[in-house]
């Protein structure tokens, strides 16, 4: 059995946080599990801003997002995204979860570094996606708010602490 390191709580069966206040059991000091809608949120911001950034990017090298130039808009946006994405998971992030205030932690205790985060981002989510979205729409049911992509990379998502 475990305990609940913030309410002392035993906790039966192996849990990676506790049921009742959501702190990550691994490391208290991480902050709690970050909910459904906070990470819907993060999913939503990270589209919406995707789009800009390729719009942006193609309309400062002066490419109209016409069908004519759509392609090279298309490719320097991709570049852009790239770029941002590897800053973030080199922080063990993505821009909607720090703009929302949420990190990637492994499950063992540690915030997820560059390489978790690959395998997360790029093999889990593709599995995620594969068959009907099923591995996203796992954290709607999953205790502790996990995908197929956190459970592959061993990880979840953590509301930083204040």
């Amino acid at each position: 059995m475990t305990e609940c390191p913030s309410r002392g709580k035993l906790l039966s069966g192996a849990r990676i946080s506790c049921p009742s206040c959501n702190v990550l059991l691994s490391n208290p000091l991480a902050g709690t599990l970050a909910g459904r809608g906070l990470r819907f949120g993060a999913y939503i911001a990270e589209a919406v801003l995707g789009y800009v950034v390729i719009l942006a990017l193609g309309a400062l090298a002066g490419i109209s997002p016409t069908e004519e130039g759509a392609v090279g808009t298309f490719l320097l946006g991709m570049l852009g995204l790239i770029i941002v994405n590897v800053y973030f998971w080199s922080k063990g992030e993505t821009l909607g979860k720090w703009l929302l205030g949420m990190k990637v932690y492994k499950t063992s205790d540690s915030p997820a570094g560059f390489g978790t985060m690959l395998l997360r981002e790029i093999v889990g989510k593709f599995v995620s996606g594969f068959v009907l979205c099923l591995g996203y729409l796992w954290i709607l049911w999953d205790r502790d708010f996990q995908g197929w992509h956190d459970k592959i990379a061993g990880t979840v998502v953590i509301r930083k602490s204040a």
